[in-house]
């Protein structure tokens, strides 16, 4: 019950919850009773809040190339809210990563290194009350270097030794210790002596003996 003196306007704020209201007022003059007023009031549902706050933030750089997105958002009616999040390359149709989440966080993983990505979040609220968010854009790390030769660890053999990179027979000794790169039997200074390649075994130098040590040795 809401008591207004006659000298006031009749003005007031209430917040109601969502639904159907029946608001009666009673009119008096200095006092006495006048009449009474009827009034239904719908208050519709409120959609959930815009998502916003995102994490990686928009235009950021150097994100994880296993980030977990997260973001803020809520309902004022205190209904449920699941969310639904878009991801894509820049300049890309946004595909989706995850749906009906009902937390604000979305593990997006195995991106690629130095890449622009573009994404959004849909909140949903249990009345069928949807709000989309903006598109937020970030950039993720460089590929790292681990041992710091030069390499980046995706195109490097060994990423944590600074002496190897490459293992071009692959038996997992590096090229710079290994005397036979292509494993074909012929050392590495006996095919650059006779001028074949040292990393192709169908490469290989005159040996009319078949001892593995070129003719010209």
């Amino acid at each position: 019950i809401i008591d207004t003196p006659w000298e006031a306007l009749g003005e007031r704020t209430i917040n109601l919850p969502r639904g159907t209201h029946d608001i009666q007022m009673q009119l008096r003059d200095r006092g006495y009773f006048v009449d009474t007023i009827t009034k239904q009031v719908v208050v519709p549902n409120r959609l959930p809040d815009e998502p916003s706050g995102p994490n990686p933030g928009d235009y950021s750089m150097d994100a994880s190339v296993n980030a977990t997105l997260s973001w803020t958002s809520g309902d004022d009616d205190g209904d449920a809210v699941t969310y639904d999040v878009y991801l894509g390359e820049a300049g890309t149709t946004l595909l989706l990563l995850g749906s009906d989440l009902s937390s604000a966080t979305c593990d997006a993983l195995l991106l690629q290194y130095e890449t622009i990505y573009e994404w959004r979040v849909v909140a949903k609220d249990s009345e069928t009350g949807v709000s989309e968010g903006p598109i937020w854009t970030f950039m993720t790390m460089a590929e790292p270097d681990t041992d710091g030769d030069g390499y980046v660890d995706s195109q490097d053999a060994f990423p944590n030794d600074i002496n190897e990179w490459l293992d071009t027979d692959g038996d997992g000794i590096g090229d710079n210790a290994d005397t036979d790169d292509d494993a074909d039997g012929y050392s590495d200074n006996d095919e650059i002596a006779n001028g074949t390649n040292p990393l192709s075994n169908s490469s290989t130098p005159n040996d009319f003996d078949g001892d593995f040590i070129s003719d010209l040795n």
